[in-house]
């Protein structure tokens, strides 16, 4: 298990670091709250507001990069990991009059804010609304966070706000600070080990083509975000288990599969590359906060004749292999080792496929007892990707979700390719 280090010091940062280190650069003050994080709940019932200040303070301790700072050291990045201060718990009073739509605003004002990525990284505020009703916000900037990560903290700060309480919950023991996974990042990514990735991705990726999609106008602004949703039943969610036991595969090959096939309906490419976002954890860091994900390249290639079940079995077998890759982040490929895929203007991040399978958002995995805690949940306005697909697999369900970029895609396509796929996965 790790220890805290109580003394000021620096360590390097990630390649995924690097990337979002640049990005917040050029958005600058005008970005905003661009590369926020936020998780954000209503919480009703007797709050003890000392357990929670309690609770944050020993998160902070417990995890090196919530009080780790970044900046510039000569001609490189670095992350400076500050000894355990305590969070900063901004607590107010707010009108409830307004309505439910008064937490979301006030969620909305604080994750706003641009974080400083030279200062604290999280920003925690509670608002009274009554005196058993309260609006708990954390906001993270994103250099030191994900998906996963966001959800691992929602967990402990219920943990750690019970033991405050006197629960006899145990907090589960870390192995790597985020700082640690860093540096073993440095090491194994030089040398032979980067030029055999290397390879591998020159090998995957020549002759490929990303997805060339409809020219537009879209109806919207540039960046603008809308979506398409649709909600399957347990049958279409026992169909994907199903054909994936039936080919060995993973529900996420299958319904990786069976967007292909729809957008080489929608395109006419029978070779596909898309991205997604692969967790990228070792078992040592699998209670570690920080930044893992990275983005990957998925190539499909659609025979005409192929079943779906055929495009299972290939899609499986492409999974496992990206997986092996995807300790090196597609942005730090050099560029000529991308082949024909970058050309005419198309690139791996303008579609995007997403797969989540049995897990709740994070922003509903805190619990506190005696207390109801309700999400609250807020989409960004801006889209991230011009076309972003997201699967959810519930025991019950199955939930299709297309993100587009209105400035980009007219709504009829992204209507149809939503339509088209939503067929395709009810048949199964």
């Amino acid at each position: 298990m790790s220890t805290v280090i109580s003394t000021l010091r620096t360590a390097p940062v990630s390649y995924g670091q690097r990337l979002l280190w640049l990005l917040d650069r050029r958005a600058g003050a005008e970005g905003a709250g661009e590369l926020n994080e936020r998780l954000a709940w209503r919480i009703r019932g007797p709050l003890e507001i000392a357990a929670l200040r309690g609770a944050l303070d020993t998160l902070e301790a417990r995890h090196e990069v919530l009080r780790t700072s970044f900046g510039a050291a000569g001609r490189s990045l670095v992350q400076t990991i500050h000894p355990p201060s305590g969070v900063a718990l901004e607590v107010a009073d707010a009108d409830a009059e307004s309505g439910d739509a008064a937490p979301a605003e006030l969620v909305d004002a604080a994750a706003g804010a641009r974080i400083d990525p030279a200062g604290a990284p999280l920003r925690a505020f509670l608002w009274r609304l009554a005196p058993h009703d309260h609006v708990l916000a954390l906001v993270l900037h994103q250099l030191i966070t994900d998906p996963r990560s966001s959800a691992l903290l929602a967990e402990e700060l219920g943990i750690a706000y019970d033991r405050g309480r006197g629960s006899a919950r145990e907090l589960p023991a870390t192995a790597w600070q985020y700082a640690d996974w860093c540096e073993w990042q440095s090491s194994s990514l030089a040398g032979m080990a980067l030029r055999e990735l290397q390879r591998s991705w020159r090998a995957e990726l020549d002759g490929a083509s990303f997805v060339a999609l409809p020219a537009g106008p879209g109806e919207g602004a540039p960046g603008e975000k809308r979506y398409e949703r649709r909600m399957l039943g347990s049958a279409a969610a026992d169909g994907v288990r199903r054909l994936a036991q039936a080919e060995r595969a993973t529900p996420l090959a299958v319904a990786l599969a069976a967007f292909w096939a729809t957008l080489h309906e929608a395109t006419g490419q029978r070779d596909l590359a898309i991205a997604s976002l692969f967790a990228n954890r070792r078992p040592e860091v699998e209670r570690t906060l920080g930044l893992f994900v990275n983005m990957v390249v998925l190539r499909g290639r659609i025979s005409p004749r192929a079943t779906l079940a055929e495009l299972v079995r290939s899609t499986a077998g492409m999974l496992e292999s990206a997986d092996r890759r995807a300790a090196l982040p597609f942005h730090m490929l050099a560029p000529n080792l991308l082949g024909g895929a970058a050309r005419g203007g198309a690139r791996a991040e303008d579609v995007v496929f997403q797969f989540l399978e049995g897990e709740p958002r994070a922003s509903a995995l805190a619990r506190m007892h005696g207390l109801e805690l309700a999400p609250i949940e807020r989409q960004p306005r801006r889209a991230r990707f011009a076309l972003e697909v997201f699967v959810a697999l519930m025991p019950d369900a199955l939930a299709p979700v297309v993100l587009y970029d209105a400035g980009r895609i007219p709504g009829a396509w992204a209507r149809s390719l939503t339509d088209r796929y939503v067929e395709r996965l009810a048949a199964l």
